[in-house]
């Protein structure tokens, strides 16, 4: 696959932090963003694979949740196009906070949407409710935005609007590689309702890499950031396109076309 040039890269992914990372993005050349922040758990307790354990993440309380969120807010609301849009998953921890800030920054939220999981992870406390659902706040830049209705009301059965809920497993892969990892299934029908094919998807919280995975095979140019190390041999491994290898980096989005599909 080959790059745009103002992605500076010969991967499409950067391991660095978000905000710096999109700073280096020209204005208006995104058209999707999808992403799935932490969640400022700040070390609290999830359960995986029936085992209790410590989640630790860097972001820990309230004033840490407030400035990253805005900062990361601004500069992918600057990247969007002027009909570009963004969805941003979360739980109670963190999309107050999401929805507070796009409304302040001038975003238009269209809808929000409700992932209702089917197998959640129990709680091992059994002191509230079972977390089932996550909520993915969709919003836009400008005054209009893309949607695939026709491909959205056709995955529902026996509907005849696009509900705003959708229901996926949690894991869809096998086991999954961090306790917040999002299904590719669930990826790949945001990504498909919101976007054309050859459009540009930005996640700023890559993780384990779905988001490029899942642009790989539906003939979208998935590119993104991850400030964790870590995570950097996952994202090459569950990529088949990222295991042989990137052409250098070129000008325009039609010869990425050309050169990944040969259309």
């Amino acid at each position: 696959m080959k790059l745009p040039e103002w992605w500076k890269s010969n991967t499409p992914y950067k391991i660095m932090d978000c905000v710096e990372g999109m700073k280096s993005i020209p204005d208006g050349v995104v058209d999707f963003i999808i992403t799935d922040p932490p969640y400022g758990l700040g070390g609290g307790y999830v359960c995986r694979s029936g085992k209790g354990k410590v989640f630790d993440e860097k972001w820990d309380g309230f004033e840490d949740m407030k400035n990253i969120t805005k900062d990361w807010l601004i500069e992918a609301k600057r990247v969007l196009k002027d009909e570009g849009t963004i969805m941003v998953s979360g739980t109670h921890h963190n999309y107050p906070y999401i929805g507070y800030y796009m409304k302040e920054l001038g975003f238009y939220i269209i809808n929000d949407i409700v992932w209702v999981k089917p197998n959640p992870p129990p709680t091992l406390q059994h002191n509230k409710f079972c977390q089932s659902t996550e909520i993915i706040l969709w919003a836009r830049k400008g005054d209009r935005h893309y949607f695939n209705y026709e491909y959205a009301r056709s995955k529902q059965k026996n509907e005849k609007q696009a509900k705003n809920v959708v229901e996926y497993s949690v894991a869809d892969e096998g086991r999954r590689l961090h306790p917040t990892q999002k299904p590719s299934s669930l990826w790949k029908h945001l990504i498909k309702v919101a976007t054309k094919e050859k459009a540009i998807v930005l996640d700023p919280f890559l993780g384990s890499g779905t988001t490029i995975k899942v642009c790989n095979k539906i003939m979208r140019i998935g590119l993104g950031f991850e400030i964790e190390p870590d995570y950097e041999k996952m994202i090459i491994d569950r990529d088949e396109y990222l295991k042989g290898g990137f052409m250098p980096p070129i000008s325009t989005i039609d010869s990425i076309w050309e050169d990944r599909w040969g259309e």
